[in-house]
């Protein structure tokens, strides 16, 4: 009876002593995982604007260092970026398609950005590995965007075709009576959990339309 008692005895501090061991992992094992339904947002742009500014020198042979296009662009957003990258997109006119295809195009174009950056605004001049050329349009990317509140971004954006068609005189651009439309986009690379991904009013678009008739002289 009492070797019976003594081992009931060891069972049971065993079985307490086993028993609270076990207790803190089996809290650890149930205690909820905090994650959230709604990823919260890094980016929200409530206001934006923008204005595009160009001026064109038609080329002309007979005249050095001339064919040139000067585009200025700013806009101005309210809200919040935390860290998206920006891309600014030129639309180029129909009449720009055959030189936009030429490989020597790219060099043509230069130019820097200029952005709310996290201690303040940072100007990124770019090079050849910032942008991309199609037959219709120019792709800059940007370097990443900091800033709470408002935010200004500015380009100054030089398409030196004078330099292409004086090496190559064969390339044609078409006149145009009515002007050579250009236009241009700021676009953020929002992350998947940007809920919103343009501004609430507003958008960073702009049109400039350069005198024709003519390009070339």
């Amino acid at each position: 009876m009492n070797k019976n008692i003594k081992r009931l005895s060891m069972v049971a501090v065993l079985s307490c002593s086993l028993f609270g061991s076990v207790l803190p992992l089996m809290a650890k094992a149930e205690s909820p995982v905090t994650v959230s339904e709604k990823p919260e947002t890094k980016t929200l742009l409530i206001t934006a604007k923008s204005h595009l500014k160009g001026s064109l020198v038609p080329y002309d042979k007979a005249i050095p260092n001339t064919g040139s296009i000067d585009f200025h662009y700013n806009g101005e957003s309210n809200g919040f970026v935390d860290g998206d990258v920006g891309y600014l997109v030129f639309t180029l006119p129909k009449e720009f398609q055959q030189i936009a295809h030429h490989s020597g195009f790219k060099s043509a174009i230069s130019g820097h950005f200029t952005g709310p950056h996290l201690l303040g605004s940072s100007t990124h001049q770019y090079t050849s590995s910032d942008f991309d050329v199609y037959s219709d349009r120019i792709i800059f990317k940007n370097p990443n965007t900091f800033f709470v509140g408002h935010g200004k971004y500015e380009a100054d954006i030089t398409i030196n075709y004078g330099k292409l068609l004086k090496k190559y005189p064969e390339i044609k651009i078409a006149p145009n009576f009515d002007g050579y439309e250009f236009n241009t986009g700021l676009y953020f690379d929002s992350a998947p959990w940007d809920v919103i991904k343009e501004p609430i009013v507003g958008d960073f678009t702009a049109t400039s339309v350069l005198e024709g008739p003519a390009v070339i002289e």
